[in-house]
């Protein structure tokens, strides 16, 4: 009771935060800068508690949040590898699309010859046992995972406008992602925001985007943001790796040696500080550490995807799940949805 209280008078003392509009170009990745080393335990909450901003300022289309705090991967010996180890995040402000990008909104792209066709790989059968393999599957993946394609259609190539509009745009390549959010005026979303959509704010950090029971499946999360878990799995920014311990902090670093993480923006505060008050610090694992917008490694042979799609099991549908593919990849579960910064 305690801690919802002061939770209620953290949010009540929240400024009034901005509206989230398009941004012209997708930030370049970069490494995580030195305020990944340090550890998280007590601050001035309000200053970094997170709150979604004003449905009014918001367009329809989009769930827009403001600047703040949330908790990226999960805690726990039972959770998968590739989720651990969980750290905090300061996020700047940015604002998801409410829904998967459709086949005929990426029709539109392609009809501006701004994107390319998306094309599924045919089905496996005994006579051509290749076809559709793609790469394998990458980290975070079951095998099974990777054959999930073996006897989908190409639901892009439907032919009817009704049905198109009610599908997701399937197959798309890591490219094909990023292209058609610049040509919405948007980017691919970082981890760190799609993971924040899909749990809430911190202290809050939802196992399912519905909440926490894996069997109350709700198309939405409660800020609005739908089809997070099944329907198609989505790619964000991110190059693909584990997660890392954190580094010792340097008891000699100050604030300004948070430039380097590329982190330059006064929506994020980048000085290394201690987080929350007493009651938050109760929700703060003692090992976990805390990065200004995170963004992942410079570079690799992976990309991340994010959310649960409909040939995995429900149990996988996690806010937290991550799966590392080849930005080649095109699959029936590999979706597309796009954030905007302000």
């Amino acid at each position: 009771m305690i801690r919802e209280c002061l939770a209620a008078l953290v949010l009540a003392s929240l400024s009034t935060p901005s509206c989230v509009r398009a941004t012209h170009a997708p930030r370049d990745p970069s490494v995580e800068g030195p305020t990944g080393g340090a550890t998280a335990s007590s601050a001035d909450a309000s200053s970094v508690v997170d709150a979604v901003t004003d449905a009014n300022d918001c367009p329809p289309s989009r769930v827009c949040f403001s600047a703040g705090l949330s908790q990226l991967g999960s805690i726990g010996s039972d959770v998968r590898f590739e989720e651990r180890p969980a750290r905090l995040a300061r996020l700047r402000a940015f604002a998801i699309d409410r829904d998967e990008v459709s086949a005929s909104d990426y029709a539109r792209c392609v009809a501006a010859g701004r994107c390319t066709e998306l094309a599924c790989p045919p089905p496996r059968t005994s006579a051509n046992p290749d076809a559709g393999a793609n790469t394998g599957a990458g980290a975070g993946e079951d095998a099974s995972d990777a054959a999930a394609g073996d006897a989908a259609d190409d639901v892009n190539t439907i032919s009817s406008d009704a049905g198109r509009s009610l599908q997701p745009a399937r197959c798309a390549r890591w490219s094909d992602a990023r292209a058609y959010c610049e040509f919405a005026g948007g980017r691919l979303p970082t981890e760190a925001e799609w993971e924040r959509a899909a749990a809430g704010a911190f202290p809050t950090h939802r196992r399912f985007p519905w909440g926490e029971d894996p069997s109350a499946i709700d198309d939405a999360t409660p800020e609005g943001v739908r089809s997070m878990g099944g329907s198609v799995a989505e790619w964000v920014e991110d190059v693909g790796a584990f997660y890392m311990a954190p580094a010792p902090r340097d008891a000699g670093s100050d604030g300004a040696t948070a430039l380097d993480s590329g982190v330059d923006d006064a929506a994020v505060d980048t000085t290394e500080r201690e987080i929350g008050d007493a009651a938050l610090a109760e929700s703060i694992d003692a090992s976990m550490s805390l990065v200004d917008d995170p963004h992942g490694p410079r570079s690799g042979p992976w990309r991340v995807v994010r959310g649960g799609h409909e040939r995995l099991p429900r149990a996988r549908w996690t806010s937290s799940g991550r799966i590392f593919r080849q930005p080649e990849d095109r699959l029936p579960w590999l979706g597309i949805r796009c954030a905007y910064s302000p």
